[in-house]
């Protein structure tokens, strides 16, 4: 019976470690972490909705039925949205829409600023900037590698000594 009592008393202090850090983690990130894991249990059914509003952004989870998105805010209220498949994003391993609470409205990314990039030009930039050579080595850099390495060396005599103090002379 004993034996059984302290198997008890072990799990419980386990299970209450566990839930003590995931309460503090999640109050860390703001309730985040209740909201994705509630959102990733769901395997699917489910979207992590981000909603951006005066104060900052926070997560809620939310439901996609025919194409309209609702979920429950901080006031309590359901507001529905129309959500359409290029709003709905992966991150994390979650499908994420974000919302503006402000507008009442889905934001969505325009590229059209990113239309008229080079794509040639970009990559032959990346190249060139992976290939710069480089003009000479630090001497710096070499004296504080040899420092390092001497009183490294120096440590590892000095534990010697002390571990072998009373060792030494003893024949």
């Amino acid at each position: 019976m004993s034996f059984l009592n302290d198997v008890l008393i072990q799990t419980g202090v386990y299970l209450g470690v566990v839930l003590l850090t995931f309460l503090i983690f999640n109050f860390l990130t703001k309730g985040f972490l209740r909201n994705y894991l509630l959102v990733k249990a769901s395997r699917g059914k489910k979207v992590l909705v981000r909603i951006y509003s005066i104060t900052g952004k926070y997560y809620k989870p939310g439901i996609i039925k025919s194409g309209m998105l609702s979920y429950k805010d901080r006031a309590g209220e359901k507001p529905v949205h129309k959500v359409t498949k290029t709003e709905v994003f992966n991150e994390m391993g979650v499908n994420c829409v974000e919302v503006d609470e402000e507008t009442g409205g889905v934001k969505t990314v325009n590229f059209d600023a990113v239309e008229a990039m080079d794509n040639k030009k970009v990559d032959h930039l990346m190249v060139r900037c992976l290939y710069k050579p480089s003009f000479k080595d630090n001497p710096r850099e070499m004296i504080l590698l040899i420092l390092m390495a001497l009183s490294l060396g120096a440590n590892a005599i000095i534990i010697y000594l002390v571990l072998n103090i009373g060792k030494v002379g003893v024949v």
